[in-house]
């Protein structure tokens, strides 16, 4: 198997409450000389690419948080992801493909030292993609949009 590629990541000092992260990473994985027998035939993998591996990934995630009360030490922070998964394969032959993909997650929390609320979304344009997918046909999809929220007591 031949596996090459490279990571990125980037962060700012937060700046009057402003923070980005990123990470950027490249996959070519690749395997080389494997011949494997599947359901009574030979199947050359050669050139092909590796399973549930994708090509690209990204994170991208943007944090502002501003007190609102300094007393009482309350502050408010929002929180924006931008996902992004690249083209993978999810069988030997590379004939089961899922696309590259985006998702967008959001977080709002309301915070002391004593207690946290929060409330969130995931898949927030309710994206349709395949988390992963086996040869013999099962497929799992991917999370639909979902909302949330939490209570947190600090003691």
């Amino acid at each position: 198997m031949l596996s090459r590629g490279f990571e990125i990541e980037l962060e700012t000092s937060e700046w009057k409450g402003l923070s980005i992260n990123n990470g950027f990473g490249y996959t070519d994985a690749k395997y080389t000389k494997v011949k494997v027998s599947s359901k009574q035939n030979d199947l050359n993998l050669v050139n092909k690419r590796q399973i549930f591996t994708p090509n690209m990934t990204n994170l991208m995630a943007i944090k502002y948080s501003i007190k609102l009360n300094r007393s009482r030490n309350l502050k408010l922070t929002t929180i924006g992801e931008w996902k992004y998964v690249g083209n993978q394969f999810f069988d030997f032959a590379n004939t089961s493909k899922q696309k590259g993909y985006n998702l967008c997650n959001t977080r709002i929390i309301l915070s002391t030292k004593r207690w946290q609320l929060s409330s969130w979304s995931n898949n927030l344009f309710n994206i349709l993609y395949i988390d992963y997918a086996y040869e013999f046909g099962a497929t799992h999809l991917g999370n639909p949009r979902c909302y949330g929220g939490s209570l947190k007591m600090i003691f």
